[in-house]
């Protein structure tokens, strides 16, 4: 059973990241941001929410999917696009199970 919060909504971060003004409102303009908004009560786990997260997939070059703990370091893009290219395969797929955050 859900249960749901009497909590306030969470704040909207990507209409904030898309009002921030250039250059990161350009992307959103580009329709290069992508959103599926799913009610508390309508959710149905981490699994799914991946599944509908892929088909917001609109052919870009890489496609990653993260959640909200993740953690970057500086270069991190330039890394896994390095690692994307040395890859022994056309259609790589790189996976991990990150640390917490707590160290």
């Amino acid at each position: 059973r859900t249960e749901i919060s009497d909590a306030p909504p969470d704040v909207n971060g990507v209409a904030d990241f898309c009002n921030s003004g250039p250059p990161f409102s350009d992307y959103c303009a580009a329709g290069q941001v992508r959103l599926l908004t799913v009610r508390e009560e309508e959710a149905l786990g981490p699994c799914v929410a991946r599944y509908f997260a892929s088909k917001l997939w609109g052919g870009e070059e890489f496609f990653m999917q993260i959640d909200s703990h993740i953690w970057f370091v500086d270069g991190w893009d330039a890394q896994l696009v390095h690692a994307m290219r040395i890859a022994p395969s056309k259609k790589p797929v790189l996976s991990t199970y990150p640390p917490g955050s707590g160290g």
